[in-house]
């Protein structure tokens, strides 16, 4: 017990490191992987990641389900031959949280123009919570992973001739969109290209946010109105080193890798005035929302540099990380208004640029208590942002600068400490049947062995997983 002391106290500051990050599945994560703070992945991680689906050992075929809710499914089945590998994975809720926009058609007397026959609703707008649902799909080959992802929380909806009895309001159409639309591109080698690792990967994200309105109000002005436009596709390309090994000796591996990910917004919205004609749709390079109109840019670049080790000597293996999450963010708002046919700043013109640093370290450990039960758990140590936010701005009103109106402020924040336990099993009761599960962990990261809820015993997060 002495020598597992000392030797998790080296662990706790050491600064090397092994796997790169940028590509596991967002939305989803083995209760073995949850319960390590992503330190000691399985088969339920690996067999749908570009850079280790090889370290999935799938022979034949591999089929997982997790039951970590009631309300979401996660199933996952891989497909090995000679020189191929092809994975699927699925997470979400079908159409659970769909909203239904259920009606009533009858003929309506008192509508603008004379009686009509009119779809009657009781609101228009999306509930919450949104749909959501996750589809991946890996092809292995040449020593190289390729994935395809899709990711929705996306609802719309169109019609005409409608009421909508929540407002009070009849309309001669109305549309509206919502949510996330999603699609990733992710390449990754499968092997290292060198002795001491380099295992390069690239991900290609392109969210498309939608939050659309518009409507044309029956015996109202003519010509469709614009009740908010804010949305913006957001482009995220992420690239990384795939770990250089530093050390490996005795048992001890360690290595550092460099990440890297360009976030940018790119905004084109609408916005309609009201003239003598009727309403009028323009454009807008920024948002149309409750704030009013403004165009905007946004671009974030983040870099982490990583360190992170690995031991196991007999039953126990330990894995550390280190991350140095490092953010640079640029941000300009300015205030727009609608001014004989144009648009002109009206408002606050502000650019602000905000620097972050956020120290992220993880400790894990496994113990197998017998040789096909195993004992996992992690600890976290997360410091938000540590952050430096330069906000220069001006005041405009119709196009014109107000005197005397040029700021600048600083803004320092010093984020606070979350510290983090978790616990978990993993059980082989056969080499092709695996079963893992997280266990309680209380408020204040407390562990009660026999709490009902949050006690030891107590087991969530249940995956069960087929490998041959």
């Amino acid at each position: 017990m002495k020598k597992l002391v000392v030797i998790a106290g080296l662990f706790a500051v050491m600064t090397v490191a092994v796997y790169a990050q940028g590509m596991a599945l967002s939305g989803w994560e083995s209760p073995q992987s949850a319960a390590t703070q992503g330190r000691i992945r399985s088969a339920a991680d690996d067999f749908i990641r570009p850079d280790s689906y090889t370290s999935a050992g799938v022979k034949d075929w591999f089929g997982m389900a997790s039951f970590s809710s009631t309300s979401a499914a996660n199933i996952g089945y891989a497909k090995k031959t000679e020189n191929l590998y092809f994975a699927a994975y699925y997470g979400g809720s079908f159409w659970a949280n769909l909203t239904p926009f259920n009606y009533t058609e009858r003929n309506v007397g008192d509508w603008p123009g004379g009686s009509k026959t009119v779809k009657i609703y009781n609101g228009l707008d999306f509930s919450a919570p949104a749909p959501s649902n996750r589809v991946s799909l890996l092809l292995g080959l040449a020593d190289m992973g390729f994935r395809l992802s899709f990711y929705s929380t996306h609802e719309a909806f169109s019609g005409s001739d409608i009421r909508d009895l929540s407002t009070t309001t009849d309309y001669k159409s109305y549309e509206a969109d919502k949510g996330i639309i999603a699609p990733q591109l992710a390449w990754s080698m499968a092997k290292n290209l060198a002795g001491n690792g380099i295992k390069p990967y690239l991900t290609i994200d392109l969210n498309f946010q939608r939050d659309y309105v518009k409507y044309e109000q029956a015996g109202g002005a003519s010509g469709a109105a614009i009740g908010t436009s804010a949305n913006y596709l957001e482009p995220i390309i992420m690239l990384g080193l795939g770990g250089y090994t530093l050390v490996n000796k005795d048992g001890f591996r360690g290595s550092a890798d460099l990440e890297y990910r360009l976030t940018l917004r790119l905004y084109d919205n609408e916005y309609s005035v009201l003239d003598s004609n009727g309403n009028k749709i323009w454009k807008i390079s920024g948002l149309n929302n409750s704030v009013g109109l403004s165009e905007k840019s946004y671009t974030v670049n983040w870099l982490r540099p990583s360190f992170s080790g690995q031991w196991s000597n007999g039953p126990i293996s330990l894995r550390l990380k280190l991350d140095l999450n490092m953010t640079l963010t640029n941000e300009d708002t300015t205030g727009m208004i609608h001014s004989v046919d144009k648009l002109v700043k009206n408002g606050n013109d502000t650019t602000s640029t905000t620097f972050a640093f956020n120290p992220d370290f993880r400790l894990a450990m496994q113990w197998k208590l017998i040789p096909k039960l195993a004992l996992n758990a992690g600890g976290r140590v997360n410091v938000t942002a540590v952050s430096v936010k330069t906000d220069e701005s001006k005041s405009y009103l119709l196009g014109n600068e107000t005197a005397n109106s040029s700021a600048k402020a600083v803004t320092n924040t010093y984020g606070a400490t979350a510290v983090s336990l978790t616990t978990g099993v993993t059980f082989n009761p056969a080499d092709y049947l695996t079963l893992e599960a997280a266990c309680g962990i209380g408020t204040a990261n407390s562990v009660s062995v026999f709490n009902d809820t949050t006690g030891l015993f107590n087991f969530y997060n249940i995956l069960v997983s087929l490998k041959f």
